[in-house]
């Protein structure tokens, strides 16, 4: 069964009327009552119903319904039923009613193949059009629209035998994909920063877990006091970074990050298939964004120079000792807490989120450059 709906200005009850052979005056309740056309073994049949006006006719074709819904419908709650949808226009041609109209179809969760129906009634206007129907079925191919041009009685079963081909299908639902991937990339910041609340509570920027990396354990022994909280902030941050399938949620990290990649990049649609699963490998593409993560951190968590000097066996021995160094004002260290973390903060609030959203742009482009 195909079933078609029929949107767009007025210029479609002239289409019902060379359908059912009838003038337009002769439909009954055009535009106020919701109307079903189906195929039948009469000529024309009237059935009054609770939600419309059902006609059967033997003029349409079989296996085929047409639903024409009144005035001011709310059409994103019976988009789903409809395999195809009609947008009609008439002149003048390329309307910004009918665009709206257009983009309202695009905007649903599902969308009907969408198919212009220009109705070049010349004969009915005392004016000459600034675009005629080639012209805006020029203009709107070029956009990747599907367009027919109706001019009489002889194109209506074309039109009603209209099937997208193959390859503009898939363009069209790879571009819907886009859409719902660009929709999440721009919200990456706001979920992003969900998970730096959540590690301020219980995570990496928890102050008990920062107070652990410059903890006296960490020194104790070693010589370079910096290369020493990088260590410590390296297993907080990247626990089991060799082993990413074992890694779990719960545990101290920014792993939540990469699961947020992955959510906007790689979650199954609505049919449960992904355009960018076919494309990569999930895990070798995870893998290879946690590695630049982890660059990343390499690179901007370098020691300041003034902090290159090393500690003394004497004082890397004692915890007192190394306390009065880096809190005390005064001490060979002093500061130096405060300096790793503001860098750290960076890190973990900032250059991951860059990071992750341009791994993104990136993606999407590819794709993109995919369809064209």
């Amino acid at each position: 069964m195909t079933r078609w709906i029929f949107l767009g200005d007025d210029s479609r009850w002239k289409f019902v009327g060379w359908l059912l052979k009838k003038s337009v005056k002769e439909i009954p309740g055009r535009g106020h009552k919701t109307i079903l056309i189906r195929h039948g073994t009469t000529k024309y049949e009237e059935i009054e119903e609770e939600s419309g006006l059902v006609i059967v006719t033997y003029s349409t074709l079989p296996q085929t319904e047409i639903f024409i819904p009144t005035y001011g419908e709310d059409l994103q709650l019976s988009l789903e039923k409809f395999d195809r949808c009609a947008l009609f226009e008439t002149h003048p041609l390329g309307r910004e009613s009918t665009e709206n109209l257009a983009a309202l179809l695009e905007s649903g969760k599902t969308e009907p193949m969408m198919l212009y129906v220009l109705m070049d009634l010349i004969d009915e206007i005392d004016y000459e059009p600034l675009v005629d129907a080639k012209m805006r079925k020029t203009l709107l191919t070029k956009k990747a629209r599907d367009v027919m041009i109706a001019r009489g009685v002889n194109d209506v079963f074309d039109i009603l035998h209209w099937h997208r081909p193959l390859v503009s299908d898939l363009r069209r639902r790879i571009e819907h994909e886009l859409k719902n991937i660009r929709n999440q990339i721009n919200n990456c910041a706001e979920y992003y920063d969900e998970y730096i609340k959540n590690w301020r509570i219980n995570g990496c920027l928890n102050p008990e877990i920062k107070n652990q990396i410059t903890s006296f354990k960490n020194v104790k022994g070693r010589p370079h006091i910096w290369k020493c909280y990088n260590e410590a902030a390296k297993k907080i941050l990247f626990p089991k970074v060799n082993d990413f399938k074992k890694i779990k949620k719960t545990e101290n990290g920014i792993y939540g990050a990469v699961d947020l990649y992955k959510k906007i990049l790689y979650n199954p649609n609505e049919h449960g298939k992904n355009l960018a699963a076919f494309i990569w490998n999930v895990e070798i593409d995870v893998k290879q964004l946690l590695e630049k993560i982890y660059n990343k951190f390499n690179e901007a968590m370098t020691s300041p120079k003034k902090y290159h000097d090393f500690l003394s066996n004497d004082e890397s021995a004692g915890e007192h000792i190394y306390l009065s160094l880096v809190n005390k004002p005064g001490g060979r260290f002093f500061g130096i807490k405060e300096v790793y973390f503001e860098r750290y903060e960076k890190f973990v609030c900032e250059d991951i989120l860059k990071i992750i959203s341009k791994e993104l742009e990136q993606h999407i482009e590819k794709l993109r450059g995919m369809v064209k």
